[in-house]
């Protein structure tokens, strides 16, 4: 994970500080991801999420209709919150600390769907196509997959900001990576592992800002 160390302390940083409580059986903050987990999911659904944060996508998934869940990220910080809730609501849970390696060793065709919430841009390019190569493997034959991306910028904004330009479109600041993607590029790149079914923009008020949300299916 040597390439990963500034975004790691980031969001070690971030989860250190996270709210104490999280009840899945409650709805998720916006409609936007109801209805997504709603498309997901199938009643015994197998769900994997890479980049899985805090676990609440999950967890929600696990109450509503999934009978398995997995998530892995590369932050210590934010398994220990992921198992914190799960400890806490008594729900059956595999959650481990992992970079995209970790995904060699789950077998084909294991889960009917999988979460990709802020990852495939905020990764090396190089590791969004292995990421996207490896659930492309490990989804069922039709399987589904969510994809949420940022939301296309100025590159001159984020020069403004004194982000580091590493090559064309490709940022990191504050430790993290930004892959500044047009929507032209994402459809490229997406089409190359699967079928789009579906895309939205969804909207965050705390942020006043938009990210893009993509429905996907196993070719």
């Amino acid at each position: 994970m040597s390439d990963y160390k500034s975004t790691i302390e980031f969001w070690d940083k971030v989860f250190s500080e996270f709210p104490a409580d999280f009840d899945p059986y409650e709805p998720l903050p916006y409609p936007w991801m109801e209805d997504a987990l709603d498309w997901l999911l199938k009643p015994g659904s197998r769900i994997i999420d890479f980049g899985c944060g805090s676990g609440k996508f999950l967890l929600r998934a696990a109450v509503k209709n999934a009978s398995f869940v997995m998530g892995i990220d590369i932050s210590q910080g934010a398994i220990k919150v992921c198992e914190k809730y799960a400890d806490q609501c008594k729900i059956p849970y595999t959650f481990q600390r992992g970079s995209i390696d970790s995904l060699k060793d789950i077998p084909d065709s294991d889960f009917h769907g999988g979460v990709l919430f802020n990852i495939v841009d905020n990764v090396l390019p190089e590791d969004s196509h292995k990421l996207l190569e490896h659930f492309s493997r490990i989804l069922k034959p039709g399987g589904k997959l969510l994809v949420k991306l940022n939301d296309y910028n100025d590159p001159e904004e984020y020069k403004e900001s004194g982000a580091e330009e590493i090559s064309e479109d490709f940022f990191l600041e504050d430790g993290l990576y930004l892959w500044n993607l047009t929507d032209e590029q994402v459809h490229e790149i997406l089409e190359k592992y699967f079928n789009i079914i579906n895309e939205k923009r969804v909207y965050y008020p705390e942020h006043d800002g938009h990210n893009r949300l993509y429905y996907l299916g196993v070719k």
